[in-house]
């Protein structure tokens, strides 16, 4: 089962991460804030555009390409291949106890992320950007009391978490950037429109757990499903940046998605997703492909739930199984209180949340707009950075930047994440980079790529994830662009 478990997991790991911008960001570990060019300053640093002279377009990018986990890795796994857990006399033996100490309380983290621009709509002219991309990402968590469970079993006491969660956003975004000089200062702001495509999370609403004892098992848990088609919402970017010094050095600031979130509810949103037509694209097809009983309406989700009581070997022979372990699953809107509807959960399943909201079972007979439904948001991944960069008298670039995120959603980090960054120019028409990683979501990463400069231009760039060895390395993230300058 082990085994089995492990190949599962190499395999999600691969198909289930936060991208950056372009190929040459990503080759330079991030380092990018004050060396940014043409319409790849927009989202970055919108104040490089000040010193833009040049038209630039895009043609074919992927921006980036991103799969993670939290812990395996091909070394791991190999490692583990033909291994024995159990018995530390056997030819290849492996203590499950390294696997746990690489768990390192933070569960087990699987997620993709996938990032491209929108061919031809990307453009940058003298101290303006228009840049247009497609964003996706797709996360899964399992609790590291799930991992405990298959290496050494239920132990008698011990209370197995169930702490599943699930977040998938695809959304486009639409920037206009401008850039100015002021008293020998660049200043640059971006102006960002997010349209949500599809939204689909799950997580925990009260403690869900597996308890064994010494005469049964036990379990409950409540998990809350959210679906939302369309959604909208505007973010803006500010940036600072010195003129490059004499001595070579220039310095930066910018702060990314400010105010940032996704509405998908209100009059922004239903405007936009009314013209895009979305609703009506993409619903048929939810209602086609998904039975009745699941299929959400907007502001609508599943509520969840199971129940053990007391199972052991005695009840499994004496006992039907629906009496011992049982689920169910109704739809439920988010509500405020209301007198209306308070004196209705007396005879409902009505759950009560901390914040003095609940959810309220609904009734498909029933139009959504009698109930009293809170309009349903996420928060769109802002961050804070400042950075610093060195041009050599021969053309190369030494670049640093030290990044904060102010939540930890879509591959987001709290923790900072400082990048370091350098690019070989001596070269005419061809430019080496390298970039190493420190810190945030991914604790460790090494970068390297390549540009070819001419008028077409093409570039690609490879990154590990949580390690600077390819074999250690617990994810990969790739990136190639093809864009056209002219001076």
């Amino acid at each position: 089962m082990i085994k089995i478990f492990l190949n599962i997991f190499f395999l999600f790991s691969l198909v289930f991460a936060q991208f950056d911008r372009d190929p040459r960001q990503l080759a330079l570990g991030g380092a990018y804030l004050t060396i940014a060019d043409d319409y790849y300053a927009s989202g970055v640093n919108p104040a490089l555009l000040a010193s833009n002279k040049r038209l630039s377009f895009n043609l074919l990018s992927f921006n980036s390409i991103n799969f993670h986990n939290s812990f395996f890795s091909l070394a791991t796994y190999n490692s583990l291949n033909g291994a024995d857990l159990e018995n530390p006399f056997s030819k290849k033996f492996y203590d499950k106890n390294e696997l746990i100490k690489m768990l390192d309380n933070r569960g087990i983290n699987l997620d993709f992320s996938m990032n491209f621009d929108i061919p031809l709509f990307n453009v940058s002219y003298n101290n303006f950007a228009f840049t247009s991309s497609v964003n996706s990402f797709s996360g899964v968590s399992f609790p590291e009391s799930f991992a405990m469970l298959v290496l050494e079993g239920n132990q008698i006491g011990d209370t197995i978490a169930v702490d599943f969660g699930l977040d998938m956003l695809s959304s486009s975004e639409f920037v206009f950037s401008y850039g100015n000089s002021f008293g020998g200062i660049d200043f640059g702001v971006g102006v960002k429109y997010i349209q949500g495509f599809l939204y689909a999370g799950m997580e925990k609403i009260t403690d869900s757990y597996f308890l064994t004892t010494e005469s049964a098992f036990y379990g409950s848990g409540d998990f809350l499903i959210k679906q939302s088609i369309g959604g909208s919402g505007l973010a803006f970017d500010l940036g600072i940046l010195s003129k490059r010094l004499d001595n070579g050095w220039r310095y930066g600031l910018s702060l990314s998605n400010l105010m940032g979130a996704v509405y998908y509810d209100g009059p922004i949103s239903n405007f936009f997703s009314e013209i895009l037509n979305i609703n009506d694209l993409v619903r048929p097809q939810l209602r086609n492909s998904i039975p009745p009983e699941y299929y959400l309406r907007q502001n609508e989700m599943l509520l969840f739930s199971f129940h053990l009581d007391s199972l052991n070997a005695v009840k499994l022979q004496s006992t039907d199984i629906s009496d011992i372990f049982s689920t169910s699953n109704y739809k439920v809107v988010l509500i405020d209180s209301r007198d209306d509807f308070d004196s209705n959960c007396s005879d409902l399943s009505c759950v009560f949340l901390s914040d003095s909201t609940y959810l309220y079972p609904t009734n498909s007979a029933d139009s959504l707009e009698s109930y009293n439904t809170q309009s349903f948001s996420i928060d769109y991944p802002s961050n804070l950075s400042i950075g610093a960069s060195l041009l050599k008298d021969n053309g190369d670039l030494l670049s640093f930047e030290l990044k904060k995120g102010f939540d930890d959603s879509f591959g987001n980090s709290t923790n900072p994440v400082l990048s370091i960054g350098y690019e070989l120019n001596q070269y005419k028409r061809v430019s080496l980079r390298a970039g190493l990683m420190l810190g945030g979501k991914y604790k460790s990463g090494l970068s390297f790529g390549f540009g070819i400069n001419s008028p077409l231009r093409f570039d690609f760039a490879l990154s590990t994830k949580n390690s600077i060895r390819l074999m250690e390395s617990r994810g990969l993230e790739f990136s190639f662009g093809t864009s056209i300058d002219i001076d």
